[in-house]
């Protein structure tokens, strides 16, 4: 996680802004009765985190770069602040950072250890010594249950 590579993700997401509105302003034209919805959560970013004992390309979802990079200019930082950044739903950097703050990957510590409360503060756990199978780690998302109000909702906002 470099200051570099923090400069080139914002580039990077200004240009797909651009594209993002062109894309927008095709598909209105095409389908004129169905609705686009970006699904920023299914995206993939490849990362190198530097720790202790070794280097560690990690494939994690684009939320989850985005938390990371937030460690490049901060050693701390409270959930409830993180939220406020990301201008993202609690639930879903809930769900975002229980992978990254588990037992298995603990790239980020969190303090106190048990529950979940916006007033707990994360930090990046730079002793974390990942064994040496991790040497490329896909970092799965927690899966979440669709209620029948979220599949109507899906239901009629496609079918238009």
């Amino acid at each position: 996680l470099s200051p570099v590579c923090l400069g080139s993700l914002r580039r990077a997401a200004s240009i797909n802004a651009e594209y993002m509105g062109t894309y927008e302003a095709f598909w209105k034209r095409l389908k004129q009765k169905r609705t686009l919805k970006w699904q920023h959560s299914l995206g993939v970013v490849t990362m190198n985190g530097k720790f202790a004992k070794r280097d560690v390309l990690m494939d994690v979802s684009t939320i989850q770069a985005c938390i990371l990079m937030i460690f490049n200019s901060v050693d701390k930082i409270r959930i409830k602040d993180l939220i406020m950044q990301l201008k993202i739903d609690a639930k879903e950097v809930k769900r975002h950072l229980k992978s990254i703050c588990s037992n298995k990957f603990k790239i980020l510590s969190k303090d106190p250890l048990k529950g979940y409360n916006v007033e707990h503060t994360l930090s990046v756990n730079l002793s974390w010594n990942p064994p040496r199978e991790f040497r490329h780690i896909k970092i799965p998302l927690q899966v979440t249950k669709t209620t029948s109000a979220e599949r109507t909702q899906t239901k009629n906002t496609t079918e238009g």
